[in-house]
């Protein structure tokens, strides 16, 4: 017995929506892109980090893993390390969702360093926002405050800028 066309059509259309969900995703919300670095041509280390060319992925690797030890020996260790993604040009790191931020930390979709963020402090700020993401839950933070969750990752990573610009400085200041 074969399934008149009246079945067959939910049923292709239930696997379209299957195949199509994801692709618009990617395509939608850049943050997803995080999650297949690969496909941007990327070169990814068998662990969490990745960077736009081969000869950059040491570098990389060498400011996460002090990032994380830093983080680990301050607040604990992080139980789900975040994919980061380590940009040098500012087509990679528009790709992976950064617009005006130099670096992002989106919870499940893991962290985009930009091409001004190399530094260890900054790839520290990330990770302890990805620690809050862990211990508070993404949708928990999400609606913020904003000074509390940028105030702790300023302060816990040892940036050592004296002014950090508008608002934070303002919060800094109280």
């Amino acid at each position: 017995m074969t399934p008149s066309h009246s079945m067959r059509w939910p049923l292709g259309a239930a696997i379209l929506a299957v195949i199509a969900t994801p692709l618009f995703a990617y395509a939608a919300f850049p943050p997803a892109r995080r999650l297949f670095p690969a496909i941007a041509g990327l070169d990814c280390d068998v662990g969490r980090v990745c960077a736009e060319s081969p000869e950059r992925l040491h570098q990389a690797e060498l400011l996460y893993s002090e990032a994380r030890q830093f983080v680990q020996d301050r607040l604990g260790s992080l139980e789900s390390p975040p994919r980061t993604i380590f940009c040098r040009t500012e087509w990679c790191a528009s790709y992976f969702g950064l617009s005006t931020s130099k670096a992002q930390t989106t919870g499940p979709f893991g962290t985009v360093i930009g091409p001004d963020a190399w530094l260890p402090y900054l790839v520290r700020h990330e990770l302890i926002h990805q620690l809050q993401n862990e211990r508070m839950g993404m949708f928990r933070l999400h609606p913020g405050p904003e000074w509390f969750l940028e105030g702790m990752a300023y302060s816990l990573s040892d940036d050592p800028r004296s002014d950090l610009g508008a608002p934070w400085q303002a919060d800094r200041a109280r």
